[in-house]
């Protein structure tokens, strides 16, 4: 997705489930996802959209599976559904059947399927749900079977299933928030499928998860603890897909890991 100066949304790819709006067939060019021009940004999941207007409401298209583009939004959506009422969100993100937000309070809500747990105790929800009790997220991304954040102390936190060790030693699944490792100092946090990866504020970039495709680099299979990925220090931005991550240095050239 993508969002213009004059507020439209636009979208490219796979129109599978409505994510691109009325469209039969998959799109090799941009095309406009309606008509509202008050946008501010926009999300892609897996099979449902999310996107921002600038009252603050958070708004879906495409799949409503497990409900998470609402209670009256359940089959595919060509069209976008607002959901929720509320309109105090400060930033989100859709994943796999489920969609994260952070409120201006601080505060992580979710909605969706609930895989594993990964929106707290209750089972799967068509209405935003606050996931713990804490008021100092400030990001949250979403892979499928686990979810991560960020807080404000520099810490990250995990929930749902710990595959690979990748919330830490610990049980299988989570249903609460568990800080994943001791490291601190991260400024930004990525995804790809079973590894987690933290941008520290010295520039470096660390590492916990599943290896087995390189994406910890050399030799390493699996960790439960965070390492560094590789020796550079003038990271800027990560950002995680597949068993892949991408990340830009301080002079603006991207550089990948993992499975190519």
């Amino acid at each position: 997705y993508g969002v213009k100066s004059d507020g439209t949304i636009w979208g490219i790819g796979v129109s599978g489930d409505g994510r691109i709006g009325d469209y039969s067939s998959n799109q090799n060019s941009w095309v406009p996802i309606g008509t509202d021009t008050d946008w501010i940004s926009a999300s892609a999941g897996v099979f449902h959209g999310n996107a921002m207007k600038s009252d603050g409401t958070i708004w879906g298209i495409g799949s409503g599976s497990y409900g998470v583009l609402g209670v009256s939004a359940s089959g595919d959506n060509t069209e976008w559904v607002q959901v929720g009422t509320d309109t105090d969100w400060k930033s989100y993100i859709a994943g796999r059947y489920t969609s994260y937000a952070i409120k201006n309070d601080g505060t992580i809500w979710g909605i969706g399927d609930s895989d594993y747990n990964k929106l707290g105790p209750g089972g799967n929800s068509s209405t935003w749900r606050i996931i713990g009790s804490d008021t100092d997220w400030i990001d949250v991304k979403d892979s499928g079977n686990y979810a991560v954040a960020l807080k404000e102390d520099g810490t990250i936190w995990g929930i749902g299933k710990n595959n690979y060790n990748i919330l830490g030693v610990g049980p299988a699944a989570t249903d609460y928030w568990v800080q994943i490792g001791l490291e601190d100092s991260f400024k930004s946090l990525a995804v790809s499928n079973y590894t987690v990866y933290g941008l520290k504020e010295d520039g470096t970039i660390w590492g916990i998860g599943d290896g087995t495709t390189g994406q910890l680099g050399s030799g390493v299979s699996s960790s439960s603890s965070w390492i560094q990925v590789e020796s550079d220090s003038d990271w800027i931005k990560i950002a995680g897909n597949t068993s892949t991550l991408y990340a830009i240095k301080s002079n603006g050239t991207i550089w990948g890991i993992g499975k190519g």
